[in-house]
Order: structure tokens, then sequence, then C-alpha cells
């Protein structure tokens, strides 16, 4: 349930920022008469905003798993990077064919 709760959000983001590379984000709303001057109010449209949103879910429904993930784990992890290419250069152990030995 979570995963898929986690899947949706992520698609949801994913999607909205596709459509937010054709959008505004920041719009001028009105000039405002300052002393012998004009001062230019800019603010930030509904839909950046909507994505702000989307990206506070995304996390929100990711820490649920990321705490039941890490509360299972075995081992503390702390380069994953490093973890990944250890595994990749030295967890590989080949296989021989079946009636070769």
């Amino acid at each position: 349930m979570l995963i898929s709760d986690y899947a949706m959000a992520k698609y949801y983001l994913l999607c909205s920022q596709a459509e937010l590379a054709f959008a505004p984000t920041v719009v001028k709303s009105k000039e405002v008469d300052v002393v012998k001057g004009t001062a230019e109010v800019y603010e930030i449209t509904d839909f950046a905003e909507a994505m702000l949103k989307l990206q506070k879910n995304v996390h929100a429904c990711w820490s649920p798993i990321w705490d039941i993930v890490s509360r299972n784990c075995e081992r503390l992890i702390e380069d994953p990077e490093q973890e990944m290419l250890m595994m990749m250069l030295g967890g590989r152990k080949r296989r021989t064919p079946k009636g070769e030995k």
C-alpha cells in the first residue's frame, strides 16, 4: 500500500514537472507606487505552489517506507555509491555451466 501511494505521488510529481516546463513560475502581479517611483511586485504562480506541495507529498509517502527499510536492515550502509561499486566489482561470482566442473 505504501509503495503504491509513493508510486502515484511520484507519477503526479513527474507529470507536473513536465507541464511546468511550459508554464510560467513567477509572474508580475502589480506595480506599487512608492514615493516618486514604482516597484514591481512578483509572485509565484499557483501551479508552481501546487508542484511544491506535490514534492512534499512524495517526501511524506517515502518517509514511512524508508523507516521500515532502515529498521529491518541487517547492517548500516554509510556510502551507497561505494557499496554498489563493491557489489558490482567483487560480489559477482562466475557460474560454471551445468555439466562442467
